[in-house]
């Protein structure tokens, strides 16, 4: 007769696997990461201040010429505003997603692909935030007082795409190439089979490039599905009942739309921020020293509402977190049921310690995590395998 599986046993087993020094670390270096978000923030506003200061702005949008380009000179503004914000922050960004990562053996990027990929990024972000304020700046100049209502729903339509496409940008950093037959390949399958996926596509990418968390993801739209394996799951010893764990939880995120639910979440904050930026801009206006800007219709704030938004993001990153840990759960049991693997599930939570410390404070867990603990989802599945070992 088989004695029952105690999941509080099991989980503190799993657990003293981990060396006390690598926890020691995941503790210090997760701790950190706090700190890198608020002062990220913070740096964010000093950017905005020195720009907003320096009277760029204002002669940008003289140079464009007359009243009749009002939209090339808020596209010029914007795209100004948000590459010189980029530059201002290089050195700290060149610490906190470099130098750092490194000095724990999470980045793998030498310095010229660092700043290649930095500077991709900076650009393409400028040429799409500057084309995106040019419809905002005419709702501010058409709707009025009103602006932050017809903006909201602008906004909440963007994030949806966004967020939709956003990890087809990807493709710009790495190289996607089919999985080749084999072990992994059919296992991949078959889930995608018992989850009734139709038309997927299995590929592989050098995640490794970046770094060496094990991880996958699966995307799609139009009702076909892409599965992405990083490289680094593919390391020997090839894990098979990890894999299974981590692509069913990502089968889990694609089959209930948290994407989209987490756009939703994100497009209401936003919708909460916009109200908060029409109330908020003239006191920071004032707060920031912008004495050249006429007001919030005139593009030269720009740096304004980008303070506000760094402000906001900071002071919401808990119900966003929440938010997110809620459909962290709910992938983990969809891929616990799918998968029926629980150790696997567990191993490969293991593997995430090295940027992740696993037993958290309550209040640390709820205002900084974007996960639920890898103690606390340890438990579930060991929980998940004690009622399955009872069925």
């Amino acid at each position: 007769m088989n004695t029952a599986l105690d999941p509080t046993g099991a989980t503190a087993a799993y657990l003293a696997k981990l060396p006390k020094g690598a926890v020691e670390t995941a503790a210090h270096y997760t701790q950190g990461s706090h700190w890198v978000l608020v002062i990220g923030k913070l740096a964010a506003v000093v950017a905005c201040l020195i720009i907003l200061r320096s009277g760029i702005l204002p002669r940008i949008a003289a140079m464009t010429g007359s009243r009749n380009r009002q939209n090339f000179a808020v596209f010029a503004t914007g795209f100004a505003a948000l590459l010189l914000q980029a530059l201002l922050l290089m050195p700290w960004t060149f610490y906190a997603d470099l130098v750092r990562e490194r000095s724990y053996g999470l980045s793998n990027l030498t310095t010229g692909a660092w700043l290649t990929q930095s500077f991709i990024t900076a650009v393409a972000g400028a040429l799409v935030g500057g084309l995106l304020f040019i419809p905002l700046y005419v709702i501010i100049r058409r709707a009025k007082q009103r602006w932050w209502m017809w903006s909201s729903a602008l906004l909440a339509l963007l994030i949806a795409l966004a967020t939709v496409f956003a990890p087809y940008a990807a493709g710009l950093f790495n190289r996607y190439e089919p999985l080749q037959p084999g072990v992994v390949h059919d296992v991949v399958t078959d889930l995608a089979r018992q989850a009734s996926l139709s038309g997927e596509e299995i590929v592989i990418y050098d995640g490794s490039k970046q770094t060496d968390r094990y991880t996958a993801s699966v995307t799609g739209v139009g009702g076909t599905a892409r599965i992405a394996l990083s490289d680094t799951v593919m390391r020997d010893p090839v894990d098979i009942p990890a894999i299974r764990a981590v692509v069913a939880h990502e089968i889990g995120h694609y089959k209930h739309h948290h994407l989209l639910i987490l756009a939703g979440a994100v497009a209401l904050l936003s919708c909460i921020g916009l109200i908060m930026a029409a109330f908020a801009f003239p006191t920071a206006l004032r707060l920031l020293g912008g004495g050249g800007v006429g007001g919030i219709s005139d593009a030269s704030g720009i740096p304004v509402l980008l303070a506000i938004s760094a402000v906001f993001t900071l002071v919401t990153t808990p119900v966003v977190n929440t938010v997110m840990r809620l459909v962290e759960r709910d992938a983990d049991a969809y891929g616990l049921n799918l998968a029926r693997e629980p150790d696997g599930a567990a191993r490969a939570l293991l593997a995430t310690t090295s940027y992740r410390a696993p037993s958290p404070s309550r209040l640390e867990e709820v205002i900084f995590y974007d996960h639920p603990s890898i103690e606390s989802r340890l438990r579930v599945a060991m929980e998940w395998k004690a009622a399955a070992q009872g069925r």
